[in-house]
């Protein structure tokens, strides 16, 4: 097949097992939001743009990630080179606040305030000879104000790693961590991840200390990302595969992953299977067509299905429990997209930012969203 004919737009859609509602999404440093119906339609759509900002001598990028906040209808969302931008359903800005160096996760807590996940440079000879970026949790109130931090490296011993990793990361040094998640739980606990280090991981919010960690296990997970905890109490993660941890263990596809946090067991996973005569052999060239080496979230729904994509490759997918693919979407919007180099100065203590412009098509998360979360006027659309 020719790449001119590669689908683009809605590929698959089983109504009657879906669960239906709206798609959020946007292709990784665009300038826009996208919210799609199911069957692919854009409902509406969020203008983040790119600007210079006088006022703060920087230049604000595009889109790192957003977040749709239901009961107000806004896009919450992570501006590259600012920090944080909260946008109404026209795209005016109704509140922000400045933390460049803030990236990949934020958290809007139930009591209004706002957990930001954000890295800075750091020496500490303890852990590295070499230089650190740090990765740290920042909660600030509507008005601005950071009321709790905390810091991965002042509980580096509370990770537990043995003495072979701990070898590797005092010769490596640099990003040993790469956090990459930060969701507040009803307990007001703190649900992560890190992605170089095999690792979830929950904090305590009232001690500050790492109290659960999975993943580091022979049948753990290789440089994961968006643990959620799910009603059950049970966490899903995206497991990419790829290549990560002290030392380095290897995969070569992605699945999602659904553990029991009270026995460290999984009682559910998907990996991509194409059925095959049992004879013969496929051992991994089967599951690479989920392939997903960065980015990444799922999504349990309501009615038991999760909601994923393939993200370097923008592909949405909603399966049911059994692993059936009951939609799927291939995002068709491509857009020149400023990608950000993060440079950490230990000395000044500061990040700078030196862009670099690429085409785009990966989508680092998604998420399903039902027509009653929606303002009317949307849900005027979809049913006209």
């Amino acid at each position: 097949m020719s790449v001119l004919e590669w689908g683009t737009g809605l590929t698959v859609y089983k109504p009657e097992k879906c669960y239906n509602g709206y798609t959020i999404y946007a292709p990784l440093g665009s300038p826009y939001v996208y919210m799609i119906d199911m069957n692919g339609r854009v409902v509406h759509m969020w203008t983040v743009g790119i600007e210079k900002s006088r006022e703060r001598g920087v230049t604000i990028g595009t889109t790192w990630y957003y977040k749709y906040l239901k009961n107000n209808h806004h896009i919450l969302a992570n501006v590259i080179g600012f920090g944080l931008k909260e946008m109404d359903w026209n795209s005016n800005v109704v509140w922000e606040y400045f933390i460049p160096n803030a990236h990949h996760d934020f958290c809007r807590m139930n009591n209004g305030n706002t957990m930001i996940l954000y890295n800075r440079p750091l020496k500490d000879e303890r852990v590295s000879s070499k230089p650190l970026i740090d990765d740290c949790f920042r909660e600030v109130t509507p008005e601005g104000e950071a009321i709790w931090e905390w810091s991965a490296t002042e509980h580096f011993e509370e990770f537990d790693f043995d003495i072979e990793a701990k070898k590797l990361i005092y010769d490596q040094g640099g990003d040993y961590l790469h956090i990459n998640t930060v969701e507040v739980l009803p307990n007001g606990d703190i649900l992560s991840c890190s992605r170089n280090a095999n690792m979830i991981f929950i904090v305590s919010r009232a001690t500050g200390r790492v109290i659960w960690m999975w993943g580091r296990g022979p049948d753990g997970l290789i440089g994961p990302h968006n643990p959620t905890m799910l009603e059950n109490g049970n966490i899903l993660v995206y497991d990419n595969g790829g290549s990560a941890g002290y030392p380095p263990r290897h995969r070569f596809y992605t699945r999602l992953v659904e553990v029991n946090p009270k026995t460290n067991e999984i009682v559910w996973e998907y990996s991509f299977q194409l059925h095959v005569h049992p004879h013969v052999w496929f051992p991994y060239r089967h599951k690479v067509r989920f392939l997903s080496l960065a980015w990444g979230n799922a999504q349990r729904l309501p009615n038991g299905n999760t909601l994923s994509l393939d993200a370097p490759a923008g592909r949405l997918f909603e399966i049911t429990r059994d692993g059936e693919l009951v939609w799927e979407y291939v995002n068709p919007f491509f857009a020149q997209c400023l990608h950000p180099t993060t440079i950490m100065d230990p000395e000044k203590g500061a990040a700078t930012f030196e862009g670099r412009m690429r085409i785009e098509k990966g989508v680092y998360r998604c998420y399903r969203i039902t027509y009653e979360d929606a303002p009317e006027e949307a849900r005027r659309y979809y049913f006209d």
